[in-house]
Order: C-alpha cells, then sequence, then structure tokens
C-alpha cells in the first residue's frame, strides 16, 4: 500500500468531509541495541536487595534503581592479586578483542498513542488522513556485569579501601555508559520525528482497513527511528570507549562529557 505524508497544511478537505475521529490506539514496539525488533519488552527493574546480597560488593556503595546487576567472582589475597583475577576473569568483547572489567547490555522501547480522522477523495481514489501522534515514550532495559570479590577476610584496611575505589571507577564508567544510552535529547529527537506524521495520503483501493494500514505505517516509521537511534547512541558508546581504551583510561572522561556538563 503506497502512503505518502507531510506536515499538514491544510485541514480544509478533512474538515468538511472528513469521518469521526477514532478513539486513542496504543502501540509499544521493543528493539535489541542495534535497532532490530523484540518480541518482549526492555527488561529493566529495580536493583533488588535479595538479588545483590548473594554478591559481595564493597560496603557502602548504592547501586541504581532500574538496571540489572549481574556479576562474575573474582579473587585475591591481596590488592594486587585481585586486579589480575578482574583482568583474566573479566567478559570478553568480541570489539575489543580482549576481556574486559566490566560489561553492558541494553534494549529499548518506544510507546505511543495515535488518533486520526480520514477522509475518501474519490476523484483522486486516495484516502486523506489527520493524525496525532502523542504521549510517545523511551524506555530502557539495561544490565551491567560487574566482578564480585568472594572473600576479603585477608586484606587489610588499606587494601579493601583500593578495591572499593577501584569498584566504584568501573561502576562510573558503566554508568557513564547508560548516561549515554538515555541522553534526553536522542529520546527526543525520535519523538519528534513521530510527532511530525500529522497527515497522511493513502491510495483507495476496495477492502482497504485504515485502522490497519495507518498502524502499520507507524510502526514501520517507528522502526525507522530506533534503527537510526541506535545506530547514534552505538557511535557515542564506541566513542566514548576509545576515547577511555574501555575505562582504563578513566580520567579522560572529562573531555567526552564536557560538553554535556557545562
Amino acid at each position: 500500500m503506497h502512503a505518502r505524508y507531510c506536515l499538514l497544511s491544510s485541514l480544509l478537505l478533512l474538515s468538511i468531509f472528513a469521518q469521526p475521529s477514532y478513539a486513542a490506539i496504543s502501540q509499544s514496539l521493543y528493539f535489541d541495541q542495534e535497532g532490530n525488533p523484540l518480541s518482549e519488552g526492555p527488561a529493566a527493574v529495580p536493583s533488588d536487595s535479595s538479588r545483590t546480597s548473594l554478591y559481595s560488593i564493597p560496603p557502602g556503595v548504592v547501586l541504581r534503581r532500574g538496571i540489572i546487576y549481574e556479576y562474575y567472582p573474582v579473587n585475591g589475597k591481596s590488592f594486587s592479586e585481585i586486579v589480575t583475577s578482574v583482568q583474566e576473569n573479566g567478559p570478553y568483547i568480541a570489539v575489543a578483542k580482549r576481556r574486559v572489567p566490566t560489561r553492558m547490555k541494553w534494549r529499548f522501547g518506544i510507546s505511543y498513542e495515535y488518533d486520526f480522522t480520514s477522509v475518501l477523495d474519490e476523484e483522486e481514489t486516495a484516502v486523506h488522513v489527520s493524525l496525532e501522534v502523542k504521549n510517545i515514550k523511551v524506555t530502557y532495559g539495561i544490565s551491567v556485569t560487574l566482578p564480585s570479590l568472594i572473600d576479603n577476610t585477608s586484606l587489610n584496611p588499606i587494601e579493601r579501601n583500593l578495591w572499593k575505589n577501584l569498584f566504584l571507577r568501573l561502576l562510573e564508567h558503566e554508568y557513564d555508559h547508560v548516561d549515554i544510552i538515555e541522553d534526553s535529547a536522542t529520546a527526543e529527537e525520535t519523538k519528534k520525528s513521530l510527532t511530525e506524521i500529522n497527515y497522511l495520503i493513502f491510495d483507495y483501493s476496495d477492502g482497504l482497513d485504515i485502522d490497519n494500514t495507518i498502524g502499520a505505517f507507524l510502526k514501520d516509521e517507528a522502526a525507522r527511528n530506533a534503527k537510526e537511534m541506535s545506530g547514534h547512541i552505538r557511535e557515542r558508546l564506541n566513542e566514548y570507549d576509545r576515547l577511555t581504551d574501555f575505562g582504563n583510561k578513566h580520567s579522560l572522561r572529562d573531555s567526552f562529557f564536557r560538553p554535556e556538563k557545562r
């Protein structure tokens, strides 16, 4: 079915001949970090103390809510042995072609409501649709993998503090990833693009189901926007990891975020 859309410049035709508006219709679509469609939504859940209590994280560390935390065990009788254990047991990242101390996976969803008014132009054999896409929301499902020290009894107070500082630095690196993904400016671009779809023209044919036609069209547009959004996010994530050498040059993070954090 051929369709066209543009900014609505005139409501005259619709105001004269339009069919009654339909009640708002909801759609929710989900995508992986590559922007590919998923059947299930983002798996973000609040951090659960019963979940984290199974693992040892340094005392006093407060985890963000809305993120799933996974762990891999590390050990050592000294801080240097723990660092070595992190290097040897961290998750393998194919892009980096090496093991890294932490890992993050993400997915996202786009949901919205829409209602419309339509009219059949018999001379042009076309259906004109006045459309409003509203209540657009972008949600995220993020999981972070961190090292968990299985036994710290052999460490002295200084080494325990060193381990805590290392853990916090690794955690901050992943939270930087989260901030890049959840950047409101990126989501607003997607919302703006969908909001601008306010006038459609469909070629008319016998048996045309206008409800399903509009719904399918919007799904395709949302999927296209998801691809663009995913590509932009992944580009920024890659830039950040290149700059910080996957967290090994953590001090360089400020030069990445400074434009956004004046």
